[in-house]
């Protein structure tokens, strides 16, 4: 039988100091996806080094957005998520818990 595993937020290891870019499936030349790829490669270093070894990581974004709408409508979560993942970013076989929340005002944080 397998055992449960509880989750609960350990330390925040990184404040995201400018506003989370949502995932862009444009052309690599797209202004876009140049902005997302610069946008992800501040935020990977910003992120490293990640804990080495077998040990389960468990990443979660707290996305703040400045208008209450978007909260509910657009702007989906796993549109801030997906991009942080894939051969050139995060290793997703290292990670066996990601979520995300988002609220209104203040920094994101991961």
């Amino acid at each position: 039988m397998q055992k449960w595993r509880f989750w609960r937020h350990g330390k925040k290891i990184y404040d995201v100091e400018e506003r989370p870019i949502l995932a862009s499936w444009m052309r690599s030349t797209h202004p876009d996806q140049i902005r997302l790829t610069a946008y992800l490669d501040r935020l990977i270093a910003g992120l490293s080094p990640l804990p080495t070894g077998a040990q389960p990581l468990f990443l979660h974004m707290e996305i703040a957005v400045s208008d209450q709408r978007r909260l509910l409508t657009h702007h989906d979560l796993e549109n801030y998520l997906t991009p942080l993942f894939g051969s050139r970013w995060l290793d997703s076989g290292k990670f066996v818990l990601v979520s995300a929340t988002k609220r209104v005002g203040g920094l994101s944080h991961i």
